[in-house]
């Protein structure tokens, strides 16, 4: 039986300080496909050719996956190629202003024996910041979504997604506002076989674990195709296709700011009572956030506290924390539909 090959071409071209990418264009070719890219040229679209340095990784078939700009012109892109065994493999490449270095093959994704790797989406912030976003797996079978991070034209180990454990998943979209702040979504099969759509977020460079988008209980036996995209860190909206006993359907969220403020920033050990935390979670789009926040110095949990028409307060209670400096998060979890967030952190001094 005879596979018609798809050639996947990506062009570029530079109006003003940004990067525009043409719409896939595929025609049938009785050779393998070769993803390709372009130099760009004032106002016009150059002609296609390959990614540089694809030769070195496969001599069969490559496509393109995602592709990102940020304003500053960094760039990323990604794809999957065919290995040896015919199975597909993680690709990235940096670029800038339509330069691109050589594709590589994702750092720490690459599996052997039958196994597959591949990249779904990629998001690039100013600042020569990109994450890309899949999923991995040593057989056929059993997804891992995972995610890496190219920091200044390097491209870091991938790692797989905090949270998702050892049930099948895919990370399918991310959004990156600024370094180190991003949104990802994908989806993961629970424990009944059903697909849920999963939410995640990093904050100041640390990646949350991810959590089951609030709503519904039952997102339905597949939630193949998940959306995110994010105007500033903490402000978010996911829109996703779920499939429920009656048909298809579409779904949205949107993510919720948390703010966290303190009465004081430094308190003398004992007498940490005098200290108050703020709690406050305002949505975008209207509406009042239910549910609790979790107050954690650091890796440590120090109170759940529900929130009352969006709002929440609580008071150190004396010598819970040693002497030393601290960093304090609250992290929101809704019990009525908004997304889960956590704050920027609050440095908290307690001394002697």
């Amino acid at each position: 039986m005879s596979i018609t090959k798809i050639r996947m071409l990506l062009a570029a071209a530079v109006a003003g300080a940004s990067l525009v990418l043409a719409g896939a264009t595929s025609a049938v070719a009785a050779y393998p496909a070769a993803a390709a890219v372009t130099s760009p040229v004032l106002g016009h679209w150059a002609p296609a050719a390959p990614v540089p340095g694809m030769p070195a990784l496969t001599s069969t078939s490559s496509k393109v996956s995602a592709v990102s700009c940020a304003p500053s012109a960094d760039c990323a892109i990604g794809g999957t190629y065919d290995d040896t065994l015919g199975n597909p493999q993680a690709w990235v490449a940096s670029g800038h202003a339509g330069t691109w270095s050589n594709a590589i093959a994702l750092p720490g994704s690459i599996t052997t024996g039958g196994g597959h790797s591949e990249i779904n989406a990629v998001s690039c912030a100013t600042g020569n910041y990109c994450i890309s976003v899949g999923e991995t797996s040593t057989d056929q079978f059993s997804d891992r979504a995972t995610l890496a991070v190219d920091l200044g034209g390097t491209w870091q180990q991938a790692m797989i997604l905090p949270g998702v454990g050892t049930s099948s998943s895919q990370a399918l979209s991310v959004s990156c506002p600024s370094p180190g702040n991003c949104a990802a979504r994908g989806f993961y099969t629970d424990v009944s076989g059903n697909g849920q759509v999963f939410t995640t977020d990093e904050v100041n460079g640390v990646w949350g674990s991810a959590a089951k988008l609030p709503g519904q209980s039952s997102q339905g036996h597949f939630s193949t195709q998940s959306h995110v995209s994010c105007w500033s860190a903490g402000n978010c909206v996911t829109g996703v296709v779920v499939a429920t006993t009656t048909g298809l359907q579409a779904i949205v969220s949107v993510e919720s700011p948390a703010a966290l403020a303190a009465n004081t920033a430094t308190v003398k050990f004992g007498q940490e009572q005098s200290a108050q935390l703020a709690i406050k979670v305002k949505p975008e789009t209207g509406g009042t956030p239910a549910g609790q926040v979790t107050v954690s110095a650091g890796q440590t949990t120090l109170a759940v506290v529900t929130l009352k028409r969006g709002k929440a307060t609580w008071t150190f209670p004396p010598k819970k924390l040693r002497p030393g400096t601290y960093q304090l998060t609250a992290t929101y979890a809704s019990s009525n539909g908004y997304d889960p967030v956590t704050s920027a952190k609050k440095k908290f001094v307690v001394t002697k």
